[in-house]
């Protein structure tokens, strides 16, 4: 037995077992709902059909490499988007993309301040930066390339970003200033242009950001934090859920919203609350992302050495391991047919099936 079938059969073993002291079931899911399948022998992976390598019973590619500090990954139908914070320095940071099919990767941005949010939205690429008090901004690029436009300036601190057909959502403000009230908000703004408004305000460290269905979710207050749903015509937020550590990643559907916290839970709730665990003990689950059927995370040992990526259904189920043998991995996205993340040591990787 091969490093990473040692650490595949550890992964799997403990993902499994710390669902199972979940004391909830996971949200609408029936009694004696199947399970996913946990055994990577019915997928078709061989040497001779994977350009990359065989793992898990999946391919996985790099599909690109030495790209410096990496984070949040997003992907369309051609192309990942990461963000490469290779350099030292306040402006050093670029937005790359590269073919899902693998090749150089092109630059469509750089001179950037730690950019972060990215969203995809219509032909454009969408991002925040915060490089001080008042002097952050929402921005945008053309998928393809072109210039760099600035929708909306002079804000506190943006941090997260969310975008659907018609309208750009961001969070403002991740602090709170002494013992104050609380400034943080959650903005909107027409694809098209003009003036932001806000649809919620006087939120404690406002960070993730989401979008299901007519709502708008956002995880606010630190450590004892809080998921928010907010219409997205705009209403007093209403609190889904609360002391929920500091909630990491988020996502939501037309029917639920689903959270990782620090304490190594995955989270889901329907929007009028309800919490539910799906599964717990998952350390370095610091994302999330989800498809109309399943949610994704990275997992990582809590005392180091190589990660991977774990899968479970939205509706409940036995967490498995896809992917291992990576270096804290993050940033995770999904498609039609394959997950996709980062690693810290500056790789972009596809595994296929998801």
């Amino acid at each position: 037995m091969n490093h990473r079938t040692a650490l595949a059969l550890v992964l799997s073993l403990a993902a499994a077992g710390c669902h199972g002291t979940a004391a909830e079931p996971s949200p609408d899911a029936a009694a004696g709902s199947p399970a996913a399948d946990a055994s990577p022998s019915t997928y078709d992976c061989t040497d001779a059909s994977c350009s990359g390598t065989c793992t898990m019973g999946r391919c996985a590619t790099v599909l690109a490499s030495a790209q410096g500090y990496l984070g949040q990954v997003v992907v369309d139908g051609t192309h990942a988007y990461w963000v490469n914070e290779s350099g030292s320095g306040t402006s050093t940071s670029a937005i790359l993309r590269g073919p899902l099919d693998g090749g150089p990767p092109t630059v469509l941005a750089d001179g950037r301040y730690y950019p972060g949010g990215l969203a995809l939205g219509g032909a454009s690429l969408y991002w925040v930066e915060a490089p001080g008090a008042d002097a952050g901004a929402v921005f945008s690029v053309p998928t393809h390339g072109g210039s760099v436009s600035t929708l909306a300036g002079g804000l506190d601190f943006p941090g997260a970003l969310a975008i659907d057909a018609t309208d750009v959502y961001w969070t403002v403000g991740l602090t709170c200033q002494g013992t104050g009230p609380c400034t943080g908000t959650v903005m909107k703004m027409s694809i098209a242009g003009g003036a932001p408004s806000t649809l919620a305000s006087g939120l404690n460290l406002p960070a993730g950001i989401a979008l299901g269905g007519t709502n708008v979710y956002v995880t606010a207050g630190s450590p004892n934090g809080m998921v928010l749903r907010i219409p997205k015509s705009g209403g007093p937020p209403v609190r889904v859920a609360f002391e929920q550590a500091l909630e990491e990643g988020l996502a939501a559907d037309a029917t639920h919203v689903y959270w990782t916290n620090t304490a190594g839970a995955v989270m889901a709730s329907g929007p009028d609350g309800g919490a539910n665990v799906l599964a717990v003990g998952q350390n370095g689950a610091n994302v999330l992302a989800i498809d109309e059927s399943s949610a994704y995370w990275p997992f990582q040992p809590p005392l180091g050495g190589e990660g991977g990526i774990v899968k479970e259904p939205l509706g409940g189920g036995t967490p498995e391991t896809i992917a291992v043998g990576w270096s804290y991995p993050t940033g995770v996205a999904v498609d039609g047919t394959s997950v996709y993340f980062a690693t810290s040591d500056g790789m972009i990787v596809k595994v296929t099936p998801k």
